[in-house]
């Protein structure tokens, strides 16, 4: 199985950025609630039961998006982390409707955040393990947890060093970034990729930990 990963990993390394799928530019706009689901203020918890009742097909359930909050997350302030990911997409929401952006126009932002998160998470890692006297790096696949968790971190690092001052336009021109193909998060998964290539000879080696 790590065989055929490590063979997707080079044909990956090797072509171009694929084009933003047709399907979302076809997508429709939302609207996105400030609220969670599983919120930690009781304020913010009655604020989304309300809203959820008057607008029912705006609640948002995503997995990638709740482990995109967890993430983003600091001290235990989750409504205001999901805040935070909330204003990068409509942040990135606002780009598909400038012209010159070079997003899909009127797509939905959920779907683009998966499409980068997509673009930027490998299919496998290296672990460092210590053989005598030599340090082999030794190529180990991932599933899809550990995938998107390495993505979006990747995404949530370079976004970091943005200069923009609010936090969810360096997330959302991060995310545009990814989609172009000039994030610094897909030049990470292509050094990953380079580096697991070049130990690919090290799959055999079996791990006492």
């Amino acid at each position: 199985m790590l065989r055929a990963v490590l063979s997707q990993a080079a044909t990956a390394a090797t072509r171009p950025a694929a084009a933003t799928p047709a399907i979302l530019a076809a997508a429709t706009t939302r609207t996105y609630m400030r609220g969670l689901d599983h919120s930690p203020s009781r304020k913010a918890q009655t604020q989304h039961d309300l809203y959820s009742s008057t607008h029912p097909e705006y609640v948002r359930h995503d997995a990638l998006l709740a482990q995109t909050t967890n993430l983003i997350m600091r001290h235990g302030k989750k409504a205001q982390a999901a805040r935070l990911l909330t204003d990068a997409l409509d942040h990135v929401r606002t780009l598909t409707n400038t012209p010159g952006s070079g997003l899909p126009a009127r797509a939905d932002p959920a779907d683009l955040f998966a499409e980068a998160v997509a673009r930027t998470a490998p299919l496998l890692e290296t672990k460092a393990f210590k053989r005598g006297n030599k340090v082999l790096q030794i190529p180990k696949a991932l599933n899809e947890r550990q995938r998107n968790r390495r993505g979006i971190t990747w995404i949530l690092d370079a976004a970091g060093k943005r200069s923009d001052k609010e936090f969810g336009k360096r997330l959302g021109n991060e995310i545009a970034a990814v989609l172009d193909g000039t994030s610094e998060a897909v030049k990470r998964k292509d050094q990953l990729y380079k580096l697991a290539l070049a130990n690919r000879a090290n799959v055999a080696v079996k791990m006492n930990i």
